[in-house]
């Protein structure tokens, strides 16, 4: 394992937490923000995840969804 790595996953990890790329730009030092963006891959993955949530959502009127079965029924 080198160095690179070690930053690599570290990046990985601030956006896949929930950061952004400016933050994982910030955190790890980089100066220019096309260096961060090769991991707008990630970035992309959890938009699509959040869209599906958000489509689900509208889909049961915008009832609360239950993380595992699906929409919560009062």
């Amino acid at each position: 394992m080198h160095y690179h790595d070690l930053r690599h996953t570290f990046c990985s990890r601030i956006v896949l937490q929930g950061g952004d790329l400016k933050d994982a730009k910030e955190m790890i030092g980089h100066s220019d923000l096309s260096m961060t963006d090769r991991y707008t891959h990630l970035t992309l993955n959890r938009k699509k995840k959040l869209s599906r949530r958000l489509s689900d959502y509208y889909k049961d009127d915008g009832k609360p969804l239950d993380a595992n079965s699906g929409p919560v029924r009062s």
